[in-house]
């Protein structure tokens, strides 16, 4: 499908699932009869009763996507509601896969989840006890109860704050919209052992690096804000002696393009509270698919969607 549609950048594809973008309404006329016509030429055709025309939000990989901003999709939450407690690691593992695609709205993920992902350690007895039971109830209902994220306008800068403690690290990525900030993903993870005994210089540094490589698809090519409350950060990127990782760190900032605002730790109490985790092992990054979902919306009051289901 990626082939199909390479040459019309306003349609986005997952397997069978099509979504088409556009500014406005003469233009998404424009659009869909391109995407149409790209779809017929590989012999491709649409099931009518799954299309929906001209709407201003839509469902697609388990999203609501629309003007508002992106949010979990209601079929997703009734899910989440349904789901039994696991009985042993194979269930847990599926059922936190699950939970985690919904990560980025959740605050504190990595905190939540800990005592269920110890649990996923092959050098741990299975046993759920109030622990467990607490952390999957208190999962269940943050991914129920996510906030609205604000889809990325590619014409408005990104904050992004990022902090560091020796248990783990955290981040949220931001623009502002009608002079308020609102929050475009939350991240956060655990530190591994040799990161706990980290420096508070060094840690800085890493939470840095780590959250702007992860937000990479955003920021790469952009102009953006790094927000600290480590004053050292603004030296390395000053410093022309540096050695080490700290060098290393340097040189993998460099294809970006932003600058570094200092703030005191208690105006950043939003990220301060997802690195402040207790140790545990590190976690792997967000899938790629769920951060760059939103590049599908664009920087437009009311959006006009297709989305379409093929059949062969």
């Amino acid at each position: 499908m990626d082939q199909v549609l390479q040459n019309v950048p306003c349609a986005l594809c997952c397997i069978d699932d099509v979504v088409i973008h556009s500014k406005d309404g003469e233009q998404h006329v424009k659009d869909v009869a391109k995407t149409l016509e790209a779809l017929q030429e590989a012999g491709l055709t649409c099931h009518p009763g799954k299309c929906s025309f001209e709407v201003t939000t839509v469902a697609y990989l388990g999203f609501q996507v629309g003007e508002g901003g992106l949010s979990v999709q209601q079929a997703k939450v009734e899910v989440v509601d349904r789901l039994k407690a696991p009985y042993d690691r194979s269930t847990l593992r599926a059922q936190l896969g699950f939970l985690n695609y919904y990560r980025k709205f959740v605050p504190n993920f990595s905190k939540t989840a800990k005592p269920l992902n110890m649990l996923l350690r092959e050098d741990t007895a299975w046993s759920w006890g109030r622990e467990q039971e607490e952390a999957w109830q208190t999962l269940k209902e943050a991914v129920k109860t996510t906030p609205m994220l604000k889809l990325p306008d590619p014409e408005e800068p990104f904050l992004l704050y990022t902090d560091w403690s020796s248990s783990g690290m955290g981040a949220v990525l931001c623009q502002r919209e009608k002079g308020t900030e609102r929050v475009v993903a939350y991240a956060s993870r655990s530190c591994r052992p040799a990161e706990s005994n980290y420096s508070s210089y060094e840690g800085e540094g890493l939470a840095a690096v780590w959250a702007v490589e992860l937000f990479r698809s955003y920021l790469q090519g952009r102009r953006f804000t790094l927000v600290t409350d480590h004053q050292p950060l603004l030296w390395l990127m000053r410093n022309q002696t540096l050695k080490g990782r700290n060098a290393l760190w340097a040189m993998r900032f460099q294809e970006f393009d932003f600058e570094i605002k200092h703030r005191p730790g208690k105006t950043l109490q939003h990220v301060d509270g997802l690195s402040r985790q207790d140790k545990g092992e590190g976690e792997k990054r967000q899938p790629t698919a769920e951060i760059s979902l939103a590049h599908m919306a664009v920087a437009v009051e009311k959006p006009p969607l297709l989305n379409l289901n093929l059949v062969s």
